[in-house]
């Protein structure tokens, strides 16, 4: 049972690893608290979004539901809150730790929490986009970055400046390389209505949600031998193709969502005889190399993750997977690239 009183006890024996503080001007970390859910509060910004605008949300959930059966994993840093003036807290970081938590039986609402202070939007901002990656291994999207700064500016909490979104960007992902921020600049500014005279190559990041508006329903309207649709969102699979059809995307920062969807697929063909189909998109690249190296390593986990499970009786049967959609501004829009191709 994950009682108040045991969730105080296992804080007090510092069960969970120590947080090395992120440097934030105007932010200060406050240490560890067990609080109450009703006591915390999802508001960002006055919008009430959650940070993650390219997030598979029920894949996480159903992660952290299926890790918590197991027990808590201490290995894991708490999730974090800012605590408001009130003596509320506004979340952070956790939506997903926080909603496998609340599907489980005998839950009671308490769990350990990192607790900061902010002064500023600027600072609460910054905060939350470092607490979504923790080592060079996890990162945010570039939609989370460039939905988070233009909110920002928006809100006046940033300069329409390059320089300043370019150090805002660098506080919160401190492990991006040179070119990926001067790419995330760029497209800040172009949603702003600045300007910028850097010259970099046209790579399209997707979502979930936008394979299917601005790829899937554009170019492939009059392209039947795909006979893609989505059914990723319902309960039903494609009626018509008779199979399951969703995306995965990953990048080299080491997304794993792609091994919970690779068990979810071979899980539902042994429970309903149902392949999936899939569509598979890179989350970050500045270039067409590191597009191509982003696809191979996508395609080296997913052979890594198959001898792993060694579920080659179903393999087949269970998981088709598409290709890779065309992301370079180069490359053909209305033909995907096949694994072989790469």
């Amino acid at each position: 049972m994950l009682t108040r009183q045991a969730m105080v006890m296992m804080n007090d024996q510092k069960k969970f690893p120590k947080l090395d503080p992120p440097k934030i001007n105007g932010c200060s970390y406050l240490g560890r608290e067990v609080i109450h859910q009703s006591d915390i509060y999802d508001g960002y910004l006055d919008n009430g979004n959650q940070p993650r605008v390219n997030e598979d949300a029920g894949a996480r959930q159903n992660a952290f539901h299926l890790s918590f059966k197991k027990g808590i994993d201490f290995n894991k840093q708490p999730p974090i809150v800012q605590k408001r003036k009130d003596g509320k807290f506004n979340r952070i970081a956790g939506y997903g730790r926080d909603s496998g938590l609340q599907r489980l039986d005998g839950y009671e609402g308490w769990y350990v929490y990192d607790v900061f202070e902010c002064d500023t939007l600027k600072s609460v901002a910054a905060l939350r986009l470092w607490s979504n990656h923790w080592t060079p291994e996890e990162s945010n999207s570039d939609n989370d970055i460039v939905h988070t700064s233009v909110t920002l500016i928006n809100a006046k909490g940033l300069d329409k400046d390059e320089e300043e979104i370019r150090k805002f960007i660098r506080t919160g992902e401190p492990y991006l390389h040179k070119g990926e921020i001067t790419k995330l600049v760029n497209m800040v500014m172009a949603y702003v209505g600045g300007s910028s005279n850097q010259n970099i190559e046209k790579i399209t990041s997707f979502t979930h949600k936008t394979i299917y508006s601005r790829f899937v329903r554009q170019y492939w309207a009059d392209i039947p031998q795909y006979g893609f649709q989505d059914c990723s969102t319902t309960t039903k699979p494609n009626i018509l193709a008779g199979v399951w059809q969703t995306t995965m995307s990953s990048s080299v920062r080491g997304n794993n969502s792609y091994k919970v969807k690779l068990f979810d697929a071979l899980a539902r063909y042994d429970r309903d005889g149902i392949q999936t189909e899939f569509l598979l998109n890179i989350d970050k690249a500045s270039n067409l190399k590191q597009l191509g190296d982003r696809r191979k390593y996508l395609i080296q986990n997913i052979e890594h993750f198959r001898k792993t499970v060694n579920r080659d009786d179903i393999w087949e049967k269970a998981i088709m997977f598409h290709g890779f959609v065309p992301q370079h501004e180069d490359e053909p829009k209305k033909h995907l690239i096949t694994l072989e191709s790469i």
